[in-house]
Order: C-alpha cells, then structure tokens, then sequence
C-alpha cells in the first residue's frame, strides 16, 4: 500500500512554488506529474513546461503516486522511440550548486544498461558532460548519479524491480566541489567533484525518463512523481526532510518547521 503525504504537506509545497520568485528560495522547478494527459508536465514554479516527444502520450499514462499522481513511462518501440519529456532550466546557469529530488517505482529495464530519469547532457558550456539521475541494470539495479560527466554509484541492488517508490536525490556543491547521492533520506555515494559557477549559455535539454546516447535507446521503464529542481546544495538534514515528507500520514511541527524553511529562503546567489 503506498503511503501519502498529508494534505498540509502538499499544501506547504503548492505555497512555496506560487510564491514570486524574489521570495522562492533555492526552488528552480517542480513538477508533480500529478497529470499528464495532455502531453505535458507542467512546471509550477518557474513555467519550465517538460513535454512528452512519443506524440501525446503514447507510451505514457497516469497512475497513483508517492503524493497524488504519477506518469508512467513505458519503454516500447526501440530506438528513437521518444519515451520521454523534455525541458530546458536556464534558471541553473549561474548556479553554484544543484540538487534534483524525485521519486520512482522502476520496473526491470529491458532496453539498455543503463537508463535516464532525469539528466542531460548539454549544460555548462559543453556537451556530452552528463548531469543527473540514472538508474544503471547491471543485472542487480543501482543509482548512478552524475556531474559533469563523472558518476557515483550506489551498492548493487538498491533500486531493484519491488513494485516499491524510492526516492532519489542528487547534491552537487559547486563551493565544497563535491557530489552526494542520497536514497530515502540515506546518504548512498558521495565523491569530489567540480567548482561552480555553472556556465552558459546552454541550459539543457534535460529529459525525464532518458539519457540521450549511445543509440537513442536509454529510455526509463516505470513510473516518475514529484521532481523538484534546486539552484543550491541541500543539506542532508533537508533531503531527509523532502523524503519523510513524502512518506509521513501526519507531520510533525518540526518538519513542518524544516520545509518552511527549505521553501522560503532567499536566493544564496
């Protein structure tokens, strides 16, 4: 049975992405995946609409989520199949540090060794230098993070097919030059990584749900929810605050007290 976030919860994110942007904090981006229907995944926050390329929607469908809805990506059709959003974040080029949260419930991936969920490879002033969230099917599943290019990996068989939602978060710090994995609040890889700032003018496409190489067959099999995209390195305490969030029937004070203040701080750049 898949455990709700309480509807005060929700209420608190939905405040913080309508606020103006002078006010919003480190939140770049934040798609629910509530509802797909229409071929979009809409961006509350700073209108960085994802749109599916497979058509509307084909290969793509609505489904019950870690909180509200969920887009189902299917992987069928082979190469070039398009089973994916794309999206571009401008906000992030400036940024000197970057975190990506969301949830999945993967199924086994049949079409390569390794899949994207959320990435892209044409960002800070390069191309082929992959960022974000994959899930790599060595045969016992694990998350592969990545920035600029070089990866971090988590222990074999920590996103296995369970028909369970985990949630995924990627830190890269831009000022301490390093990159953190965390699943389930839990700390998963860490390693050294590249300074900040990000550089422009390139400000993606990112995609939801693939990794665009190596024969246009990356794409990712199982449902997505909620992605928020940040312009800041989130502490672990606050990446453990998003997961519980998501999992808790009835918050705490204190962690209503922790989003608040995760949503509202001013821009730290």
């Amino acid at each position: 049975m898949t455990n709700k976030a309480h509807p005060s919860i929700i209420g608190a994110v939905a405040l913080a992405a309508a606020l103006p942007a002078a006010t919003q904090g480190a939140l770049v981006s934040h798609y629910t995946l509530d509802d797909t229907s229409s071929g979009i995944a809409v961006d509350s926050v700073n209108g960085n609409n994802a749109v599916w390329q497979n058509g509307t929607n084909t290969n793509l469908a609505n489904v019950a989520g870690q909180i509200g809805g969920a887009a189902d990506l299917t992987d069928a059709g082979g190469a070039a199949a398009n089973n994916f959003f794309q999206l571009n974040l401008p906000q992030l080029v400036g940024a000197n540090g970057i975190s990506i949260s969301l949830w999945i419930n993967n199924r086994n991936q049949t079409s390569s060794g390794y899949n994207g969920i959320f990435m892209t490879r044409t960002f800070n002033g390069a191309t082929n230098n992959s960022w974000g969230l994959a899930i790599e099917n060595n045969g016992n599943e694990r998350f592969d993070a990545r920035v600029n290019g070089p990866g971090i990996d988590s222990a074999d068989g920590l996103l296995t097919d369970d028909g369970n939602w985990k949630h995924l978060t990627l830190v890269w710090d831009g000022v301490a030059q390093t990159a953190t994995q965390y699943i389930n609040g839990v700390e998963t890889a860490t390693g050294a990584s590249i300074a900040g700032p990000i550089a422009g003018p390139d400000s993606g496409p990112w995609y939801i749900g693939y990794d665009d190489c190596c024969g246009n067959t990356r794409d990712f099999d199982g449902a997505i929810d909620d992605i928020m995209v940040f312009d800041n390195a989130l502490s672990a305490a606050e990446v453990d605050g998003i997961y519980q969030a998501g999992i808790v029937p009835e918050p705490s004070t204190s962690l209503l007290g922790l989003l608040s203040g995760l949503f509202l701080l001013r821009r730290r750049r």
